[in-house]
This record gives structure tokens, C-alpha cells and sequence, in this order.
């Protein structure tokens, strides 16, 4: 230590202010006050290092000015020390080298005695486990310097997934009277082609169609005989239906469109099942329907047609149980009931089983059992007068298909809005 820096150490005792030390010692203000920052900061550090930390205490050699106390217990600490000029936060931290990972300051004060010293007391607070991980992070994001690769699109050639889909054609309610004025059929026979289009289109995509599956019926017509006037229909029950055709007129339509339909599907995949299911609008109409395909297309070997008329249906597709049912009565509990000792074998040889209704008008997915239940929406945007009695306006129609794969079972419900 030169002998201006004693000479400034000394100043202390003399009680003068720091101008006057400085005129008194020969030099400036601004020399003074360094001098007596950083020679103060050099006795600190002197009398620190005398310093010895055992256990939970700090104990101070005789003759330091500086103590540090730590219960690790409580996870607090208490430091002291005299100086001659006050101390920051940062050099308490910095002179007793406390572990900012471990320990944090929590408060700290700078008391002037009679001497013209300082009393430097504070306290520390040991950090939680949340603390330190997030003050840990915060030094990992200062270095971490990940770098972001510009990837292009991948175009694979390996050959599409091999597929079956099934198209559920629930709810059409083709010859439906519309109370909005929508009532014209072809309109709805080609908003119906559009979204079978769009279908066949991603399903195709990814994957190489083995087989379709095709189920008509369920509500296909609406109502069952009206030959002379177009509003005179009814329900199988008996409920009143009105409609934008007559039987005759209707039935000529649907079953041309059905043909094109089918004609469509045959060129998708390499074979095509249809499976008749009866609703409880037009039980007769359709099976009329149905048989009137079976015969129109008797010589094409790779389709099947089906007109069983039992409420519920079974058949097995890509290792996938399905059952079928309009939905109209039987519970999603009483057809999963019902499904193994029904299907019996055919149940217990597949790897996955699903449940397809609708009549319900709305969309319902849930697990019974470890079948896969499915409500799907109907295919109808026409509002009846019950149906806005009864406030069934705002479901979106829609037509809902079933991508099933070998092993793995339905990978992706393919939907449709209809317009």
C-alpha cells in the first residue's frame, strides 16, 4: 500500500469532510474518492481472507472486522462487516464470494457510525430447488445455441398403403320436403356426388382401396308409398312425411343415381360391397331399391349386394369387426352387448371392432367397451316442420367415411359438409 493510500486510509479519524481531505493530502477530490474505494476494497479483501467457515457458523480470526453466519437448517445466513465507505449489493456478493446458485441476497444495510465508518449488515436467504433450476436455466439459454436446419418436402416412392373404406350412407332422406324451399332432388344428388368425390379423392391419396363398402337404406327415400300426390307419404309407423315427389317419380331417380354411384365405386376399388339397412322411414322403398340393384347389376363379379333386412348387420373388413344398425331403437350398450354373441366368431377373430349408426341426425364417438361407437350425421340439410319445432336446425349435415387399414383399424374418418 503506497503512502497516499495510508495517508487516505487515515482520513477517516480526522472527522473532515472529503474535499478537505483531499486539499489537506495534496490531491483532487475525484483521486480521493478512488483511493478510498479501492483501498478500502484492499482491506476488505485482506481481512476476509482471514476468514474460516466451519459447520453451520462462521467463526473470524481475532482481529477481523468481518463475520459471515449460515443455518443451514433454517436456510439463512447473516454477514457483518466495517467499512469505510458504503458497499453495493454486488460487491457484498463479490468480497464474500456467496454462491449465487445456492444462496441469494435478501436485504442489506449501510450504517454510518461516530468514527465516520460503515456498519455493512445483510442477510441471505438459501434458494428453493425452483429457484435454482430456473436461475440454471437461465446461464443454459445464455450459451445455448441451437441451429435450425431449412428442410425441404420429402417425396417418398414407396407404394400407397394398402385400405378399405366404408361409406355409410345413413339419413338421405332424398325425397325430403325442405320448409326453406330447398326441394329440388337433383341439386341434392349432385351436392351428394361432390362429396362423394372429395371422399374418393383422399382416400385414394394415401391408399390403395381393396375393397368399398357401400351401405344404403336407412332413410334413403324418406317416406314409404305416396303414388299420387307428392306430400300424401308416411313413416313405417305411420307418421305423416312431405315430400317433393311421388313414389314413382322418386324411386326412377334414386335408383338411376345409384347406379352411377356404384359404377364409381367399382373403378376406386378393387371390390365393392353394399349392404342394405333398414330405417324407420322407408323400410319397403329401399328394399325395393336394393333388389332392383341386385338385378340391374347381377353379372358384375366384383360386387356384392346385399338386401338381408335384420335391424342389425355384421361383416368383417380388413380385420376390423363392424356392426351396423340405423340406431333408431337399440342403445350403443345393447348393440356392444349384443355384438360377440351375435357375431360370434367373426368377433373374436378380429383385432378391432367398431359400431356405425345413425337416424340421430348429430355426431357421437365414444368407447363402450372397447368398441369403437360411432353416431354419424345425417346426410339431409332439409328441414322438415318437426324438425324446426323441435329445434333440430343447426346440425351440419355431413358424410362421414371410414378408412380402415389391415391390423390397425379405423386410421381416419373422412368428413364431408354437404351443401
Amino acid at each position: 500500500m503506497t503512502n497516499i493510500e495510508k495517508r487516505v486510509l487515515e482520513s477517516k479519524k480526522w472527522k473532515k469532510s472529503n474535499q478537505w481531505c483531499a486539499d489537506h493530502i495534496g490531491i483532487s477530490l475525484k483521486q480521493f474518492l478512488a483511493i478510498k474505494r479501492g483501498a478500502a476494497t484492499k482491506t476488505i479483501n485482506e481481512e476476509y481472507s482471514k476468514t474460516k467457515h466451519v459447520g453451520k457458523s462462521t467463526y473470524t480470526s481475532a482481529g477481523s472486522k468481518s463475520s459471515v453466519k449460515y443455518d443451514l437448517d433454517k436456510g439463512t445466513g447473516s454477514i457483518q462487516i466495517e467499512s469505510p465507505i458504503p458497499l453495493s449489493p454486488e460487491e457484498i456478493i463479490d468480497k464474500f464470494r456467496i454462491d449465487t446458485n445456492q444462496w441469494r441476497l435478501s436485504g442489506y444495510w449501510n450504517k454510518e457510525q461516530l468514527n465516520g465508518t460503515y456498519l455493512v449488515s445483510a442477510n441471505i436467504t438459501q434458494l428453493k430447488q425452483e429457484e435454482r433450476v430456473v436461475d440454471s436455466f437461465k446461464d443454459f439459454l445464455k450459451t445455448y445455441k441451437p441451429e435450425s436446419k431449412v428442410l425441404g418436402r420429402n417425396f417418398p416412392d414407396s407404394v400407397l398403403q394398402e385400405g378399405s373404406l366404408i361409406i355409410n350412407k345413413q339419413d338421405f332422406h332424398a325425397n325430403k320436403w325442405d320448409v326453406d324451399g330447398n326441394n329440388t332432388i337433383e341439386k341434392r344428388f349432385a351436392a351428394y356426388d361432390e362429396a362423394l368425390e372429395k371422399t374418393l379423392q383422399r382416400a385414394e391419396a394415401t391408399h390403395r382401396l381393396n375393397e368399398i363398402v357401400y351401405i344404403i337404406g336407412s332413410d334413403h327415400f324418406n317416406s314409404e308409398w305416396n303414388y299420387t300426390k307428392a306430400t300424401g307419404g308416411q313413416t313405417v309407423k305411420g307418421t305423416p312425411q312431405d315430400n317433393i315427389l311421388t313414389y314413382h317419380q322418386a324411386f326412377e331417380l334414386v335408383c338411376n343415381h345409384e347406379v352411377n354411384i356404384i359404377e364409381q365405386l367399382l373403378v376406386s376399388a378393387d371390390k365393392v360391397r353394399v349392404y342394405y339397412l333398414v330405417g324407420n322411414h322407408d323400410a319397403s322403398v329401399s328394399y325395393h331399391m336394393v333388389t332392383w340393384l341386385q338385378a340391374y347389376f347381377r353379372n358384375q363379379e366384383r360386387l356384392y349386394i346385399s338386401n338381408e333386412t335384420d335391424f342389425t348387420q355384421y361383416f368383417t373388413l380388413e380385420d376390423t369387426a363392424v356392426c351396423i344398425n340405423h340406431g333408431d331403437v337399440q342403445k350403443p350398450e345393447r348393440l356392444a352387448q349384443n355384438f360377440p354373441l351375435e357375431y360370434k366368431s367373426g368377433f373374436f377373430n378380429a383385432e378391432n371392432h367398431i359400431i356405425l349408426i345413425g337416424d340421430r341426425h348429430s355426431e357421437l364417438t365414444k368407447d363402450v367397451g372397447g368398441i369403437t361407437f360411432y353416431q354419424i350425421p345425417a346426410l339431409t340439410a332439409a328441414k322438415g316442420h318437426w324438425d324446426k319445432q323441435m329445434g333440430y336446425t343447426t346440425t351440419k349435415a355431413k358424410m362421414t367415411s371410414f378408412l380402415i387399414e389391415p391390423y390397425e383399424g379405423v386410421t381416419d374418418v373422412i368428413k364431408i359438409r354437404m351443401n
